[in-house]
């Protein structure tokens, strides 16, 4: 299984935390900031990521979504058989600032793994692996 993770610009850092702990956990990853480099087409490179992976982490702040990249990005999971239960929202918001009307209905209908009820952000982190592996 290859996990894509959708994210926005402004949330790197922490995809690219989500994408090692995955990685240490013997799971295929694919991150934007690890696979595209400099002078590559960068949509082409995020197509064929989606193309070849088969489950998606998608980190929801208040940038990713307002992002129509990342808006596109879960609609193509939600239209592919190969990520069938295997999208993941996670929703990164320490200070609250998200509402649960800012939050698309088809996501709701989803388990959104919350790192905000999680003593830290490593217990948080790690419920992801182990979603990503019991629906392997």
């Amino acid at each position: 299984m290859q996990i894509f993770i959708s994210h926005s610009h402004n949330d790197e850092m922490f995809a690219r935390k989500v994408a090692s702990f995955l990685e240490d956990q013997g799971l295929d990853v694919w991150e934007a900031s690890n696979e595209i480099l400099p002078g590559d087409n960068w949509a082409a490179k995020i197509s064929q990521g989606l193309q070849e992976s088969n489950a998606m982490v998608v980190l929801l702040t208040p940038e990713s979504l307002k992002s129509v990249l990342v808006q596109r990005e879960v609609e193509y999971a939600l239209g592919s058989i190969e990520y069938r239960k295997r999208l993941i929202p996670v929703l990164i918001d320490p200070d609250k600032t998200i509402a649960e009307d800012d939050i698309p209905w088809i996501l709701k209908r989803l388990n959104i793994i919350d790192l905000t009820e999680h003593e830290t952000e490593e217990d948080g982190i790690r419920r992801i692996a182990d979603t990503l592996q019991a629906s392997s």
